[in-house]
């Protein structure tokens, strides 16, 4: 979002021959940037390699998985056992219930050290789906959806803003399972969403932008 608002702010100042040059060589500066870092290069590669390995066959990657286990291939093996879970119990599992379902198909795997962290599913869409059901995650996506329709009407970019990171980052992380998340969350979105019904043209740059 950020990168868009950018990209539109520099077509509206400098025309569109910058924005066009902008545009193309932003993503050459970050490839540039990966293949200089090596600590980057590295996750970048291993990453690609995992969900190459896991895109091939999901059940055979989960299974030959032993001894260390690095931290995305754990966020795979937590989504197949999570929606294995979904699968298997439409309804939901029950709140409180899912850490001991998720560490049993681990146990189940043979997957004993992973499954004696009792990870969460590294996702709210499948934390909410295996917690309260398919149900809980239409309620959860259409309240996403509601706020963003919010925030897109208003033309309130914050809110815009503070919504995209939630529905970004619970792609890889239970984040309404955290108190930093759904404090954070709760308490921005619920003061946004207020402040744009009071001010329905809510902006945070100069009303001609």
């Amino acid at each position: 979002l950020l990168a868009f608002l950018l990209l539109r702010w520099i077509k509206r100042r400098f025309g569109k021959p910058i924005f066009l040059l902008v545009l193309v060589i932003s993503p050459l500066l970050i490839l540039i940037t990966i293949s200089n870092l090596p600590s980057i290069k590295a996750d970048f590669q291993n990453t690609k390699l995992a969900v190459i390995e896991y895109s091939e066959d999901p059940i055979k990657f989960v299974k030959s998985k032993s001894g260390y286990i690095t931290g995305n291939e754990s966020r795979l093996i937590m989504w197949t056992v999570s929606m294995q879970q979904i699968s298997k119990y439409p309804g939901g599992v029950g709140t409180g219930n899912v850490d001991d379902y998720l560490t049993q198909s681990l146990e189940n795997y043979g997957l004993h050290d992973l499954a004696e962290k009792k990870y969460n599913p590294h996702n709210q869409y499948l934390q909410t789906a295996v917690e309260i059901g398919i149900l809980g995650l239409i309620i959860l996506l259409l309240f996403l959806t509601s706020v963003i329709k919010i925030a897109w009407v208003s033309r309130n970019k914050l809110l815009l803003l503070v919504v995209a990171t939630l529905v970004f980052n619970s792609f890889f992380e239970s984040m309404l399972q955290r108190q930093s998340g759904i404090g954070f969350y709760s308490f921005w979105i619920c003061l946004l969403v207020i402040q744009s019904k009071i001010n329905p043209k809510f902006q945070l740059n100069q009303p001609n932008d």
